[in-house]
């Protein structure tokens, strides 16, 4: 799957969760997901950076404007920072 459609099809999911949900400013956005899944394959076999990255920059179009913080499961926590960067007010789990 190419990046375009992972941040097209998330862009969606999360559109239609917010028009759906009333989440409260500074809530906590909780994100598990295998970037190997995303890609089509076995949980835990391909370790995506660039889908890691696409996943986080399109949760940061949704998340940052309403004040909504992440936290993330990561592989390590190694990983997790180099995906946020430090845009997002974060906890990684």
């Amino acid at each position: 799957m190419d990046l375009q459609t992972i941040k097209r099809d998330l862009s969606a999911v999360l559109t239609e969760y917010f028009e759906r949900v009333t989440f409260p400013e500074n809530g906590i956005f909780v994100v598990g997901c295998s970037t190997s899944e995303i890609s089509g394959d076995w949980k835990g076999t391909n370790y995506r950076l660039d889908v890691g990255r696409a996943v986080v920059s399109t949760l940061e179009e949704f998340l940052i404007p309403r004040n909504i913080h992440v936290a993330i499961q990561a592989v390590s926590t190694s990983t997790g920072p180099s995906w946020l960067n430090g845009r997002l007010p974060s906890a990684i789990i």
